[in-house]
């Protein structure tokens, strides 16, 4: 009876830090989400709250309405912010899609906490 008992204990535990881990990286996500929004109006002087910008929005066109003079501001930001340089126009298409596709590659090139 003890046996089963520890077991179950043990599969709880692990599920208790299973959801707290994924707590933590939903929090995380969110929290360099806001700092990329708040980078791009900082540095391109949007007149508009980190709130108002959209995770999946896109960056030009009709999205923001960001055109090649803001990219260079953006890449610029972007790697002094987060310590991460985008290295060639085909990963900066890549990469300046939205936030979240931002935010994937800061987390895949191991982005540092303000950089």
């Amino acid at each position: 009876m003890r046996l089963a008992s520890s077991s179950f204990g043990n599969v709880e535990l692990k599920l208790q830090i299973t959801i707290s881990l994924e707590r933590l990286d939903s929090v995380s996500s969110e929290n360099l989400n806001t700092r990329i929004k708040e980078m791009l109006i900082t540095r391109l002087r949007l007149k508009m709250s980190a709130d108002e910008i959209q995770d999946e929005e896109a960056l030009f066109g009709d999205g923001l309405g960001l055109d090649s003079i803001d990219v260079l501001e953006v890449v610029a930001g972007i790697e002094k912010e987060f310590g991460v340089a985008i290295k060639s126009q085909e990963e900066g298409e890549k990469v300046l899609k939205n936030v979240n596709s931002i935010a994937s590659f800061l987390t895949e090139n191991g982005a540092s906490e303000g950089a």
